[in-house]
């Protein structure tokens, strides 16, 4: 259970956290108690992997915080909201004033049944180099009308993006005034 902010920390360069099993079998990290529960990452060379994270809180702004690592990856990781409101608003977030260069997000999964606000697998509040984003799936149960499915991030630029093989499931109905797949915010 993970139930602060930093309640887990990368800060040790070269750490992997690899989960083994498939689907439940699998470690299960929950997100209770505070919005700001969450792993936070500042190492370089950090990696994520085989993790079920559940969010059991309203609006938990972010699963995963990359506060500074560079070459981090984020892989074979399920992402799933509990409820109508208690959920993710990010799977993964860079924060502003970090360098998150070179981070791979592959594999993993987001179920997102929010209503109040859904989340998206990767938000960038940062300028950041080399982001891959590839072979996931995003499910969106409700009706989310201006939200991001993969890829939400400010004004600021995203060098050398890949985005490839990504799956997105909506039931998506509304007229939309932002991008389904990506958007951008002042």
């Amino acid at each position: 259970t993970v139930s602060a902010s930093g309640g887990i920390t990368l800060d040790v360069n070269g750490v992997a956290i690899v989960g083994l099993g498939i689907g439940a079998q699998r470690p299960t990290l929950t997100f209770d108690t505070a919005n700001t529960a969450r792993i936070s990452w500042t190492a370089d060379g950090c990696t994520m992997k085989g993790i079920n994270f559940v969010g059991n809180f309203l609006s938990i702004a972010t699963a995963i915080l990359n506060d500074g690592g560079r070459d981090w990856t984020v892989e074979d990781c399920d992402f799933a909201d509990v409820s109508a409101i208690k959920g993710f608003l990010a799977a993964v977030t860079t924060t502003v004033s970090t360098n998150s260069d070179n981070g791979l997000i592959s594999g993993c999964s987001r179920s997102s049944d929010a209503t109040t606000t859904p989340g998206t697998l990767v938000k960038v509040a940062n300028t950041t180099n080399k982001l891959t984003i590839r072979n996931n799936t995003v499910w969106h149960s409700v009706i989310e009308e201006n939200v991001a499915a993969l890829l939400a991030h400010g004004a600021l630029v995203v060098d050398e993006l890949l985005m490839e093989n990504n799956k997105v499931y909506s039931i998506n109905i509304a007229q939309t005034t932002a991008g389904m797949l990506v958007s951008t915010s002042a």
